[in-house]
């Protein structure tokens, strides 16, 4: 297999324009793969809109191949006073180039104007709110001090958290602990009909208050050995 030559054409230095022009069908995308290839620095493509961003990606991940690193900074395809967030999708692809931008030697960044508008928080402020999981990687522990740990433990919707598992697999990392030696504080909430209901309004806060009594146990909805729990109650009236 050949290397690729050097840059087939004449890049930019310092503040310099260039325009590349008479290219015409998927020539953009070739002659940026090929320049990105031979460059000591990143490329970022700002498109029109958010269909020639993933054309071009499509187009770039084709000339590219597995050697060059393509990402995509997609904007929120929300307006301003839309009452719902971006797609969740959208949100972990945006962090997940924010994320791979300080690092980020050669490459290309495939953005839309729209995406560069929006206000980003500071990188400390994404690096202090975010993580990153290998496969199959569920908890995440840390010695803040000399026998204090914060302990993150990571389960889909569909799956049953296990507090207990979850310390196990902090052995590791150093925190060993018995699992019939440990203590869990859980809060416990006692709900009361109101004083001053009458008539429906006392007739619904009492089936409220039977079915948060009919709720399921919080420690066995995370798995918590019955006799190893101490129960914090707070008094709640409707």
């Amino acid at each position: 297999m050949t290397e690729r030559a050097s840059s087939p054409i004449r890049l930019p230095k310092g503040a310099e324009t260039l325009r590349w022009g008479e290219l015409y069908g998927s020539s953009p995308a070739f002659f940026l793969a090929e320049s990105a290839a031979g460059s000591e620095a990143p490329f970022v493509v700002v498109a029109g809109s958010g269909r020639e961003a993933e054309q071009y990606l499509a187009e770039l991940g084709f000339f590219a191949g597995a050697g060059l690193d393509l990402r995509s900074f997609p904007d929120r395809e929300t307006l301003p006073y839309d009452p719902f967030s971006p797609h969740p999708d959208i949100v972990s692809e945006r962090l997940a180039t924010l994320a791979a931008l300080p690092g980020l030697k050669r490459g290309i960044v495939v953005t839309t104007q729209a995406a560069l508008l929006d206000r980003l928080a500071p990188q400390s402020f994404i690096a202090a709110h975010a993580f990153s999981l290998a496969a199959g990687e569920r908890v995440d522990c840390a010695e803040l001090r000399a026998g204090c740990w914060q302990v993150h433990a990571r389960y889909g919707f569909m799956e049953q958290p296990d507090a207990a598992l979850a310390l196990e697999l902090c052995a590791p990392d150093g925190l060993q602990l018995e699992p019939m030696e440990v203590t869990y504080f859980l809060s416990r909430e006692k709900i009361v009909p109101g004083l001053r209901a009458k008539g429906w309004a006392l007739l619904r806060d009492r089936i409220f208050v039977v079915m948060a009594r009919n709720a399921a146990d919080i420690s066995d909805y995370f798995n918590i050995p019955s006799n190893r729990v101490v129960e914090l109650g707070t008094r709640i009236e409707l």
